[in-house]
C-alpha cells in the first residue's frame, strides 16, 4: 500500500490516478478482522474478500495509471 502511494506521488499527473485508494478500504477492514481473529477456521471466509479486494485494486491501479 505504501509503495503504491509513493509511486503515485512520484508519477502524479491528475487526481484520477488516486482512485485505487478506494480498494484500500476493504483491505484495511480485512487486516483489522484478521488481527482480531482468534480462531483460524473463521479466516476461510476472509480469503474471498481479500482476493476480490486485491483484484479491484489491480484493476483500478492498472486502469488509471
Amino acid at each position: 500500500m505504501v509503495l503504491t502511494m509513493v509511486y503515485s506521488v512520484i508519477n502524479y499527473h491528475s487526481i484520477s490516478q488516486l482512485t485505487y485508494i478506494i480498494a484500500f478500504i476493504p483491505l484495511i477492514i480485512n487486516l483489522v478482522t484478521v488481527y482480531k481473529n482468534k480462531e483460524p477456521k473463521l479466516l476461510d471466509s476472509e480469503l474471498k474478500k481479500v482476493a476480490l479486494s486485491t483484484f479491484l485494486f489491480a484493476l483500478l491501479f492498472g486502469f488509471f495509471h
